[in-house]
């Protein structure tokens, strides 16, 4: 016998779903920008923050969704961002 698989999503999934909705607004515009397939400089220019503000934005994102690159942290929040105005 198999196990059953369930349609809920496993714990990490789970937590990063609940964790974008409780991300900082600065945190998340930074998310929704990358999401874009912006590179670091142009964020900074879309946001009127820094480079190094950007980067201490992502690697809080990172450690906070538990994601290791851009591409994961895009996926992660796939569908759970609202697009930029």
């Amino acid at each position: 016998m198999g196990i059953a698989r369930t349609s809920q999503p496993s714990g990490r999934h789970r937590d990063e779903q609940g964790m974008a909705g409780r991300l900082p607004p600065r945190q998340r515009a930074v998310a929704t920008v990358l999401a874009l397939g912006r590179s670091d400089k142009e964020i900074a220019a879309a946001l009127g923050v820094k480079v190094s503000t950007v980067k201490t934005h992502l690697r809080r994102l990172f450690r906070k969704l538990r994601v290791r690159s851009r591409l994961e942290l895009a996926v992660a929040l796939a569908g759970r961002l609202e697009p930029p105005s």
